[in-house]
This record gives structure tokens, C-alpha cells and sequence, in this order.
């Protein structure tokens, strides 16, 4: 007999997500958390639609986690394609 899968709701799953990317990420406001976790849900329904928005990730001074976040954003949405410095042409 085989065991179910364990069901979790979307809420704890987003919650999650928001816990630990605060945890490894300092952004500049709670709404720009909660973007960056919402686009990453958004990733997961994508292939539903025509077009996604892109994440712009962005900032004045090196060294402030603009690349923590990439790897974050990377391990959790769907499919990822990372386009640094990429040309148009190559995306």
C-alpha cells in the first residue's frame, strides 16, 4: 500500500519562501519581499500563459546580496533562465 502525499497549502508554502529569503536577504522594504515572492509563485503557473514579467535585480554598490538573491530566486522558481549580461538575441 502506498503512503499519501503529504498536502501542503499554497499559504505555508509562500510563508516558507518569505522566511527564508529574509533570512539570507536584506531588501528594502516589505513590499519588495513580498514582489520577489509572489513572482516566484507566478513562475510555477507560467507555462499557463504567454508571457511572464521579468525580475530585475538591481542595486548601486557591489556587495549587497544582489547575488544571494539570484541564487534564492534560482532554487525556487520554475525553470529558471538566468540572463546576465545576455543579449536580447541570446534570450
Amino acid at each position: 500500500m502506498t503512503r499519501p502525499h503529504r498536502v501542503i497549502e499554497g499559504t505555508a508554502i509562500l510563508d516558507r519562501l518569505h522566511n527564508t529569503l529574509t533570512r539570507y536577504v536584506v531588501l528594502p522594504s516589505p513590499e519588495a519581499v513580498d514582489g520577489v515572492v509572489l513572482w516566484v509563485a507566478a513562475s510555477h503557473a507560467q507555462p499557463a500563459w504567454a508571457h511572464a514579467p521579468r525580475l530585475v535585480i538591481r542595486a548601486p554598490e557591489k556587495k549587497c546580496g544582489k547575488s544571494r538573491l539570484l541564487d534564492i530566486v534560482e532554487g525556487t522558481c520554475h525553470n529558471p533562465l538566468i540572463t546576465v549580461n545576455a543579449s536580447p538575441a541570446a534570450v
